[in-house]
């Protein structure tokens, strides 16, 4: 457990980034293989999208630890938020 928070893990923050960064990845192939979004791996190649997307889901998950904030208000916010400064 965090220290700060008894009912969040350090397990579930992991689980939280990891599956927030497949499923991002995941999405993001999908939608650029129907035209749905211009392709983020000709802007910045494999390597640096991935390590951008990792990146995006290990700060939503910090955000999601804060205590006070209503997370399912405050991920999204984030999430969208972090994709359009870094995608």
């Amino acid at each position: 457990k965090w220290w700060f928070s008894s009912d969040k893990s350090y397990a579930g923050s992991l689980a939280f980034a990891l599956a927030g960064a497949l499923a991002t990845a995941g999405l993001l192939a999908w939608f650029a293989a129907f035209d749905c979004l211009p392709n983020l791996l000709d802007a910045y190649g494999p390597a640096e999208l991935l390590a951008r997307i990792a990146l995006i889901s290990g700060l939503c998950a910090l955000v999601e630890l804060a205590p006070g904030l209503d997370d399912n208000i405050s991920v999204p916010i984030a999430a969208a938020l972090l994709a359009h400064y870094l995608l």
